[in-house]
């Protein structure tokens, strides 16, 4: 798990990504995305994405994250949440995010 989530902020931050989508399950680590990301960093931006809960209403409308974190609890049969792409999947957690710039 440990090693998934690393793999996943690595990408993250491969591609320079600093705001991040949170859609994981009531009991997983979120902790460890946090550390994984090098949080807490002033230009580093993750809220959980809900939808069809209490906490649906308090979901800033302009966020627009260029990366979304999810786990076994998303639908496995998404391809893309908020129009981007899966990019990665590992040990039960899925990137979802565009293809890092070209240098």
């Amino acid at each position: 798990m440990q090693d998934a989530l690393a793999s996943v902020g690595g990408l993250i931050r491969e591609a320079g990504c600093s705001t991040v989508g949170i859609a994981l399950s009531g009991n997983a680590p979120e902790y460890l995305l946090w550390v994984v990301m090098g949080a807490p960093r002033p230009d580093l931006r993750m809220a959980w994405i809900v939808a069809g809960t209490p906490s649906a209403r308090y979901e800033d409308p302009s966020f627009a994250p260029c990366a979304v974190v999810c786990d076994e609890s998303c639908p496995s049969d998404w391809t893309t949440i908020r129009g981007l792409p899966l990019a990665y999947e590992r040990s039960g957690y899925r990137l979802f995010q565009q293809a890092a710039p070209a240098p």
